[in-house]
């Protein structure tokens, strides 16, 4: 949902970052590792941002913080 909303908002999707499916496309887009370091690499790969689509608030926040800590730029989306 985060993902068609992204889209629609005119963003482009170039990966969905989780570490259970590195490697694997879901609908047709690349899955890679979700560590901060591995989303700073990506990140400067492709010129992005990241959107952290988490339903726990707390541990959004969490994950939010450690990338920032590492220089990863945080996009927001709403839908």
């Amino acid at each position: 949902m985060v993902a068609d909303t992204a889209q629609c908002a005119g963003f482009e999707v170039v990966a969905f970052a989780d570490d259970g499916r590195v490697g694997t496309r879901v609908v047709g887009i690349e899955t890679i590792a979700g560590r901060p370091d591995a989303l700073a690499a990506a990140v400067a790969h492709y010129d992005a941002a990241v959107v952290v689509a988490l339903g726990s608030n707390e541990l959004r926040r969490d994950i939010q913080g450690k990338l920032a800590q590492v220089g990863v730029p945080i996009a927001t989306v709403i839908h």
